[in-house]
């Protein structure tokens, strides 16, 4: 739960850093050095976010636990596989700003940086949501 504040802080920033850049209106040749270390914070916990299914994952096929490959199989391939798949993929995202075509782009960094943060936010937000319903 920490991690996932810390890549919803992260992000926010960078995307907040990307719209600064924007509304001050200077020419795009320092932008992607001044992003850098936004990018890096934003990486670094996204990777961090990413590798703790992905180690789960790992973990229940290589002790070949039946009953967690099954949950795993079912997460996959289930009904709701675009929330796990998002929940993989989106954190990794503001590691294409790494890139220089992508990461000279103050408004596409911007967008990036609000698209990755969805993962993170369904994590603290889906249980007080579902305790709602109760």
């Amino acid at each position: 739960m920490i991690l996932s504040i810390l890549h919803l802080a992260a992000c926010l920033v960078m995307s907040g850093a990307s719209l600064f850049w924007i509304v001050r209106r200077t020419h795009s040749t320092g932008f992607h050095r001044f992003l850098f270390p936004y990018l890096i914070v934003a990486g670094i916990s996204g990777i961090l976010l990413t590798l703790s299914p992905l180690l789960e994952i790992w973990v229940a096929y290589y002790s070949g636990a039946i009953y967690e490959i099954e949950a795993f199989k079912f997460r996959f391939a289930g009904p709701y596989w675009w929330i796990y798949s998002t929940s993989l993929a989106f954190p990794l995202f503001p590691l294409l700003g790494i890139l220089p075509p992508i990461g000279q782009r103050p408004l596409l960094m911007a967008g990036i940086g609000i698209i990755s943060v969805i993962p993170s936010l369904f994590l603290l937000l889906a249980p007080a949501f579902f305790s709602f319903f109760r």
